[in-house]
């Protein structure tokens, strides 16, 4: 496996999230904007591929999404989730 095969977990910082909605265009079967709140949210696992994680992290205006960090034995876990949601 590649490290751009390589599987990590987003999150978003509802304090800091502007609801701006760049996030749900840009992977909409991860990220939702609740339309009362106006604040985004991680639905599902949060996982994407590291390269779509690091686009949506870079694109997102208020800083609110980051990466999770993941461990060696974490990062196995969360590569055998998304196997599994495959």
């Amino acid at each position: 496996m590649s490290s751009d095969d390589l599987m990590v977990r987003v999150q978003v910082d509802t304090e800091t999230c502007i609801g701006s909605g760049q996030c749900e265009m840009i992977e909409e079967a991860t990220f939702l904007v609740d339309d009362d709140s106006g604040i985004a949210a991680v639905v599902g696992t949060g996982l994407l591929p590291t390269d779509r994680a690091e686009k949506v992290v870079d694109m997102c205006p208020g800083r609110a999404i980051s990466i999770v960090a993941e461990t060696p034995e974490t990062a196995e876990t969360v590569n055998e989730e998304a196997e599994e949601t495959e």
